[in-house]
């Protein structure tokens, strides 16, 4: 949960971070989608608007990249790389 009714929500095998903002109710008025290209294990909240993805490389036991995403509107804005 974000705040403000928005929430983050990983797509393990869709390598893709979804945005939910909800409305009176409940009920989902907004979704978004962004393209992380790595799968998602947990989303660490960071602050309102930021939270950090902890990654894994596809079909691997490796950790993938750390990835910063922004939720209030501007994707993925900073990746570490992967060892």
């Amino acid at each position: 949960h974000m705040g403000d009714g928005v929430y983050a929500i990983a797509s393990l095998n869709g390598r893709k971070l979804y945005v939910a903002t909800l409305g009176a109710g409940g009920t989902i008025v907004q979704m978004t989608s962004y393209a992380v290209g790595h799968r998602i294990r947990r989303i660490v909240r960071l602050d309102a608007c930021r939270c950090l993805l902890l990654t894994e490389v596809f079909d691997s036991d490796r950790t993938g990249p750390l990835v910063e995403a922004n939720v209030c509107g501007k994707g993925v804005i900073y990746e570490t790389s992967s060892t």
